[in-house]
């Protein structure tokens, strides 16, 4: 399989604290993505997050339950704001 570089890019990644989700945020972490972990407990998240910067990648955990569009668009507005983006 042909790596791919996601170097510039943020991944936003639900259900991360562990199992599918944390494997997907630690290959997209590999590939250069600044990854932000999510889940509705905060729980485990910041330990998921962390482990994924002890091998020299950018992770930072965000809890956020995604049954609720009000807590999506606060997520999504800090994440923005936090990374700088001007596109909306």
């Amino acid at each position: 399989m042909k790596e791919f570089n996601l170097e510039g890019k943020i991944a936003v990644i639900t259900g991360a604290s562990m199992g599918i989700g944390l494997a997907v945020a630690r290959k997209l972490a590999k590939y250069g993505a600044q990854c932000i972990l999510v889940n509705r407990k905060a729980d485990n998240l910041e330990t998921a997050a962390a482990g994924i910067r002890e091998k020299g990648y950018k992770a930072e955990a965000m809890a956020c339950h995604t049954g609720y569009p009000d807590q999506i668009k606060a997520m999504y507005e800090k994440i923005m704001t936090k990374k700088g983006c001007t596109q909306r």
